[in-house]
Protein backbone atom coordinates (compact mmCIF):
# COMPACT_ATOMS: atom_id res chain seq x y z
CA UNK A 1 0.00 0.00 0.00
CA UNK A 2 2.58 2.81 0.86
CA UNK A 3 4.03 1.95 -2.75
CA UNK A 4 1.20 2.64 -4.12
CA UNK A 5 0.23 5.83 -2.15
CA UNK A 6 3.77 6.98 -3.53
CA UNK A 7 3.49 5.85 -6.86
CA UNK A 8 0.00 8.01 -7.15
CA UNK A 9 0.90 11.38 -4.89
CA UNK A 10 4.67 11.19 -5.41
CA UNK A 11 7.96 11.25 -2.86
CA UNK A 12 8.03 15.10 -2.83
CA UNK A 13 4.41 15.12 -1.90
CA UNK A 14 4.87 13.27 1.22
CA UNK A 15 8.45 14.75 2.07
CA UNK A 16 6.45 18.13 2.06
CA UNK A 17 3.75 16.70 4.73
CA UNK A 18 6.67 14.72 6.62
CA UNK A 19 8.37 18.94 6.95
CA UNK A 20 4.93 20.01 7.93
CA UNK A 21 4.60 17.69 10.69
CA UNK A 22 7.75 18.12 12.03
CA UNK A 23 6.91 22.64 11.58
CA UNK A 24 3.64 21.70 13.37
CA UNK A 25 5.50 19.49 16.20
CA UNK A 26 8.80 22.25 16.85
CA UNK A 27 5.80 24.58 16.76
CA UNK A 28 3.66 23.12 19.53
CA UNK A 29 6.45 22.08 21.20
CA UNK A 30 7.56 25.59 21.91
CA UNK A 31 4.37 26.74 22.53
CA UNK A 32 4.34 29.09 25.99
CA UNK A 33 3.22 27.22 29.09
CA UNK A 34 2.42 30.53 31.13
CA UNK A 35 1.81 33.90 30.90
CA UNK A 36 5.38 35.07 31.00
CA UNK A 37 6.79 32.77 28.16
CA UNK A 38 4.34 34.29 25.81
CA UNK A 39 6.29 37.80 25.87
CA UNK A 40 8.92 35.97 24.48
CA UNK A 41 6.95 35.08 21.24
CA UNK A 42 5.74 38.11 18.75
CA UNK A 43 2.77 38.06 17.09
CA UNK A 44 3.89 38.85 13.69
CA UNK A 45 5.98 35.38 14.09
CA UNK A 46 2.76 33.14 15.14
CA UNK A 47 1.07 35.09 11.78
CA UNK A 48 3.32 34.14 9.25
CA UNK A 49 3.79 30.38 11.08
CA UNK A 50 -0.06 30.65 10.47
CA UNK A 51 -0.31 31.51 7.10
CA UNK A 52 2.69 29.33 5.86
CA UNK A 53 1.13 26.21 7.52
CA UNK A 54 -2.22 26.83 6.18
CA UNK A 55 -1.10 27.72 2.42
CA UNK A 56 1.54 24.17 2.72
CA UNK A 57 -1.68 22.26 3.56
CA UNK A 58 -3.47 24.10 0.79
CA UNK A 59 -1.01 23.32 -1.96
CA UNK A 60 -0.64 19.84 -0.99
CA UNK A 61 -4.82 19.42 -1.54
CA UNK A 62 -3.95 21.12 -5.00
CA UNK A 63 -2.08 18.18 -6.44
CA UNK A 64 -4.25 16.28 -8.85
CA UNK A 65 -4.69 12.90 -9.18
CA UNK A 66 -5.66 10.83 -11.97
CA UNK A 67 -9.16 9.59 -12.36
CA UNK A 68 -7.97 6.05 -12.32
CA UNK A 69 -7.06 6.69 -8.85
CA UNK A 70 -9.30 4.25 -6.41
CA UNK A 71 -11.37 5.94 -4.08
CA UNK A 72 -9.92 4.78 -1.52
CA UNK A 73 -6.16 5.70 -2.32
CA UNK A 74 -7.58 9.26 -3.20
CA UNK A 75 -8.92 9.73 0.40
CA UNK A 76 -5.48 8.52 1.67
CA UNK A 77 -3.41 10.64 -0.17
CA UNK A 78 -5.84 13.62 0.19
CA UNK A 79 -5.96 12.82 4.30
CA UNK A 80 -1.99 12.91 4.53
CA UNK A 81 -1.31 16.58 4.33
CA UNK A 82 -4.25 17.06 7.34
CA UNK A 83 -3.41 14.63 9.33
CA UNK A 84 0.40 15.17 9.17
CA UNK A 85 -0.65 18.87 10.69
CA UNK A 86 -2.73 17.41 13.42
CA UNK A 87 -0.51 14.74 14.50
CA UNK A 88 2.79 16.97 14.89
CA UNK A 89 0.68 19.31 16.80
CA UNK A 90 -0.99 16.84 19.00
CA UNK A 91 2.55 15.27 19.55
CA UNK A 92 4.30 18.35 19.55
CA UNK A 93 1.79 19.76 22.57
CA UNK A 94 2.86 16.69 24.93
CA UNK A 95 6.69 16.65 24.07
CA UNK A 96 6.72 20.05 24.82
CA UNK A 97 4.87 19.63 28.22
CA UNK A 98 7.25 16.98 28.73
CA UNK A 99 10.56 18.54 27.86
CA UNK A 100 9.89 22.15 28.75
CA UNK A 101 13.61 23.13 29.01
CA UNK A 102 13.46 23.09 24.99
CA UNK A 103 10.62 25.39 24.63
CA UNK A 104 13.35 28.43 23.75
CA UNK A 105 14.64 26.44 21.05
CA UNK A 106 12.25 24.86 19.52
CA UNK A 107 10.42 28.87 19.22
CA UNK A 108 13.78 29.59 17.08
CA UNK A 109 13.33 26.76 14.56
CA UNK A 110 9.60 26.75 13.95
CA UNK A 111 9.27 29.16 11.26
CA UNK A 112 12.10 28.27 9.19
CA UNK A 113 10.83 24.38 9.28
CA UNK A 114 7.51 26.08 8.21
CA UNK A 115 8.42 28.08 5.21
CA UNK A 116 10.93 25.21 4.04
CA UNK A 117 7.54 23.05 4.46
CA UNK A 118 5.68 25.94 2.32
CA UNK A 119 8.34 25.87 -0.47
CA UNK A 120 8.72 22.17 -0.64
CA UNK A 121 5.04 22.47 -0.90
CA UNK A 122 5.17 25.28 -3.72
CA UNK A 123 7.55 22.62 -5.61
CA UNK A 124 5.26 19.89 -5.51
CA UNK A 125 2.29 21.56 -6.72
CA UNK A 126 3.73 24.71 -8.70
CA UNK A 127 2.61 22.02 -12.25
CA UNK A 128 -1.17 22.30 -10.95
CA UNK A 129 -0.42 26.27 -10.27
CA UNK A 130 0.77 26.94 -14.14
CA UNK A 131 -1.99 24.90 -15.55
CA UNK A 132 -4.75 26.85 -13.53
CA UNK A 133 -3.00 30.32 -14.28
CA UNK A 134 -2.86 28.80 -17.58
CA UNK A 135 -6.85 28.67 -17.57
CA UNK A 136 -7.36 32.22 -15.64
CA UNK A 137 -5.71 33.39 -18.97
CA UNK A 138 -7.76 32.44 -21.64
CA UNK A 139 -6.04 28.98 -22.63
CA UNK A 140 -7.34 25.43 -21.82
CA UNK A 141 -6.42 24.59 -17.85
CA UNK A 142 -4.08 21.71 -18.32
CA UNK A 143 -3.62 20.27 -15.16
CA UNK A 144 -0.98 17.91 -15.06
CA UNK A 145 -2.17 14.35 -13.53
CA UNK A 146 0.02 11.83 -12.70
CA UNK A 147 -0.01 7.94 -14.56
CA UNK A 148 -1.06 5.40 -11.98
Amino acid sequence: MPEQLIATAGVWFFAASALQFVAAFVEQAGAPRSPEEDGERKPAARLVFFFASLLTIGLLLCVPLSPEVEPVTRLLVLQTPIAAMFSGAMLGAIFGALAQGVAPTMRKVAIPLALAALALALYVAHPSLLGLANGLLGGAPELPVRPV
